[in-house]
């Protein structure tokens, strides 16, 4: 997590939830890229986390009454974690986003495999942000009783009021990293042949500069610079004027734990269209608030995507259906009550 800014949903569910806990416990906060940041110089991974752990022991808090801690970085910390539960006896609370490292269907890596079930033995509780990802801990031998699903909120902003509605605007807002389906995307993009249809890119580009470099190359590949506008990072402003002046969201990912973005683009009305993969399917209805179709297929993608865009009653139906059905759902206040519920159970 930055301090200096939130650059995810993982990271703006883990402020809200930790800021929730502010005013009745102690809360001190340790950012892993200042810490990483630290040792830069070690290009040796084993060695770099072998120090990152000694390097906790010494700094992170061991008698504390409890720690709450992200599973995206046990993989650094996971030695220190064993320290605190096996020396220490302090009560320890994992929040799970999603496993980069793990998919239940199978080709997993031995040694992420046993890491997270390690982890997961030596975590009092687990609390995770959708059923999907529940049920994902629960392959990996974990009872069902030491998991907590807490879903998110989203950030409410100001709608833009004044767009340009000569074109048709698709939106995607997301990393441009390869799980979230971004070339897949532009390739399907390319076989839309319906005319004045403009795809909007939102993402850090920073993340994984080579597959950016090969985003921009396919956009060109495929003549489609007049019609795709890689927007990078955006400021609140910018991004509420793109969700208000959009006729469709996008969501291609190929792995999610959730998605915060799907929530906003409905508190725009917005339809979505997106991926065949279990927990977008959590948000998104067929028929009701959007389409599902399978990234790997082509045409059927690029269909549901035509489909919408031809029938604008539809899709105004579909985005306000979104916006009063499922949105209601889903709110920060509650998601911080319960959370700070599930804290006070364990103490």
């Amino acid at each position: 997590m930055s301090s200096a800014n939130i650059k995810t949903g993982g990271e703006l569910y883990l402020k809200y939830v930790i800021d929730g806990l502010d005013g009745d416990y102690a809360v001190k906060r340790y950012y892993m890229e200042d810490i990483f940041k630290r040792f830069y110089h070690i290009r040796n991974s084993i060695l770099k986390r072998a120090v990152i752990n000694v390097y906790g022991c010494f700094v992170f808090p061991s008698n504390s009454y409890f720690v709450i801690d992200s599973q995206y970085h046990s993989r650094y910390l996971l030695l220190y974690r064993l320290i605190l539960k096996l020396l220490c006896k302090t009560k320890t609370i994992a929040l799970v986003m999603h496993l980069d490292n793990y998919d239940s269907r199978g080709n997993n890596k031995w040694y992420s495999l046993l890491q997270d079930k390690i982890y997961f033995y030596f975590t009092d509780h687990i609390v995770t942000i959708s059923e999907y990802v529940k049920n994902e801990i629960i392959s990996l031998n974990v009872n069902n009783s030491k998991i907590s699903v807490i879903r998110p909120g989203y950030e409410k902003r100001i709608p833009y009021k004044h767009c340009d509605k000569t074109k048709k605007n698709l939106l995607f807002v997301g990393h441009l990293i390869p799980r979230k389906g971004v070339l897949e995307l532009i390739d399907i993009f390319a076989s839309i042949r319906e005319p004045d249809v403009i795809l909007h890119i939102v993402g850090d580009a920073a993340k994984d500069k080579k597959y950016a470099k090969r985003i921009f190359s396919r956009i060109s590949e495929k003549n489609l610079n007049s019609r795709v506008i890689i927007h990078g990072r955006v400021g609140e402003e910018d991004l509420a004027k793109l969700y208000s002046c959009a006729d469709l969201f996008i969501m291609p990912s190929l792995k999610e734990g959730f998605c915060i973005v799907l929530l906003e683009a409905m508190s725009y009305k917005l339809p979505i269209v997106a991926n065949n993969i279990e927990v977008l399917k959590e948000l998104v209805i067929p028929g009701k608030n959007g389409n599902i179709a399978d990234i790997n297929n082509k045409n059927e993608f690029a269909a549901a995507i035509v489909q919408l865009l031809n029938d604008g009653n539809r899709m105004k139906n579909m985005g306000l259906w979104g916006y009063e059905n499922i949105l209601p759902n889903y709110n920060w206040e509650i998601t911080k009550k319960r959370f700070k519920s599930v804290v006070n159970e364990l103490l």
